[in-house]
């Protein structure tokens, strides 16, 4: 079912053998209708608790704060809410749309019409849904009353509120059913929210939190292989497996594709070198390398690199290359020796999965890896895991004494 194969994912990634689980995504499917569901695992074994059906979830919240923002992805909302403020009047206000216990978190959702496809604005260069069919905002129960309220201050009210009833319903758990604290594994599409999840761990109710590289419906698959027992070889570490499990392809694909466009190329006798010299130097680099990584971030496999010392990095990628939203903040890469010089906590991502706050005295030094908030969603580039990327960041700070990009 939906639900397990995302908990599967979760806990074999992991390494975590037995504790917490809790899932929450917008409705799961037509075979599974739960929106949310938790419990409790030991291996393969899961023991649910409780659970809610329907589209009535926090994850539903988020959609219509999303439409009310004019956004169709979710995570753009993350973005923007670091530059709003929590309005007290608007949080009061949605906070009664939203009722917590021990069984989750219901969110009483009324949409009011339907809007119109309209086919005009059909954009063949995409493959989501949503970005082509594009259709405007209805009208729901959130947006008559975020009405007349900044864009940015919704978000930052509705990201707060999502915070703050995620922890209510865990501190609830907590009282009622753990006499000991345990480690914890989240999936579902709304652990991609990294606030979310960064306060979860802050919350300090679990010994050990998890959130897995793919947490959304593109992690369904791995679940499913997960719940059975097949033996995978990939790599692991104390922090969860390497996401580097997709397809890989040899030089004689690569020069097809480079003659095929009649592109100009060299081949450096020290790519890891090379790769750094020309970031130093300002340039944008993409890297494509290995085995893809599987879930919705680049890490170091299929992604691109800048400087991150300079604030003029971020508006060259968002507006230049990416052409995304101006606001969107970037993700810096550490090495993973150095990670503890710049970050505080014992847990860190492989994944980009937490927005972790930067120690103050490195803030100046890394303004375009760094959102408004002070917040980065950062990867800790374990050298086992991620090799190539780390001998890369590994050759930039041997140029800048700098380990992140």
């Amino acid at each position: 079912k939906h639900h397990d194969l995302h908990t599967y994912t979760a806990i074999k990634s992991s390494g975590i053998k037995k504790g917490f689980y809790l899932n929450i995504d917008g409705g799961g499917d037509m075979g599974d209708t739960r929106h949310s569901t938790w419990g409790f695992f030991n291996g393969n074994h899961l023991k649910e608790n409780f659970n809610l059906k329907g589209m009535n979830s926090i994850g539903n919240f988020h959609n219509f704060i999303t439409e009310y923002c004019g956004f169709s992805d979710n995570g753009k909302v993350s973005g923007l809410a670091g530059y709003g403020k929590v309005r007290n009047n608007l949080k009061k206000n949605l906070e009664k749309l939203i009722t917590v216990n021990y069984k989750g978190i219901f969110f009483d959702r009324k949409r009011f019409q339907t809007t119109e496809c309209s086919p005009n604005n059909i954009n063949l260069n995409s493959y989501s849904r949503h970005k082509i069919l594009r259709p405007k905002s209805s009208k729901t129960n959130v947006s008559k009353i975020c009405a007349g309220y900044l864009p940015e201050d919704v978000a930052a009210t509705g990201e707060e509120i999502m915070v703050e009833k995620i922890i209510l319903f865990l501190d609830k758990i907590k009282k009622k059913y753990l006499k000991k604290k345990v480690s914890a594994v989240f999936s579902g599409g709304l652990f991609l929210n990294v606030r979310i999840n960064n306060r979860i761990e802050e919350s300090n109710i679990f010994e050990r939190c998890f959130f897995p590289m793919a947490p959304g419906d593109s992690g369904l698959a791995l679940g499913g292989i997960f719940s059975e027992k097949i033996n995978l070889r990939i790599k692991k570490s104390r922090f969860g497996i390497s996401p580097s499990i997709g397809p890989s392809f040899d030089d004689k694909d690569i020069l097809k594709i480079i003659k095929n466009f009649n592109i100009n190329f060299t081949k450096p006798k020290n790519i890891f070198k090379d790769v750094a010299k020309s970031v130093h130097k300002g340039e944008i680099v993409g890297i494509f390398q290995g085995k893809a990584e599987y879930g919705p971030r680049s890490l170091g496999n299929r992604s691109i690199l800048a400087d991150p010392r300079t604030k003029l990095s971020k508006l060259k990628l968002n507006q230049k290359i990416k052409k995304r939203d101006w606001f969107m903040p970037f993700a810096p890469a550490v090495l993973d020796k150095n990670y503890k010089d710049y970050f505080s906590d014992n847990n860190p991502s492989l994944y980009m999965q937490k927005a972790s706050k930067v120690k103050n005295k490195h803030k100046k030094i890394i303004p375009s890896a760094i959102h408004v908030d002070g917040t980065c969603r950062v990867q800790y580039v374990d050298k086992k895991i991620f090799p190539n990327f780390w001998k890369i960041i590994y050759e930039f700070k041997k140029i800048t004494n700098l380990p992140i990009l």
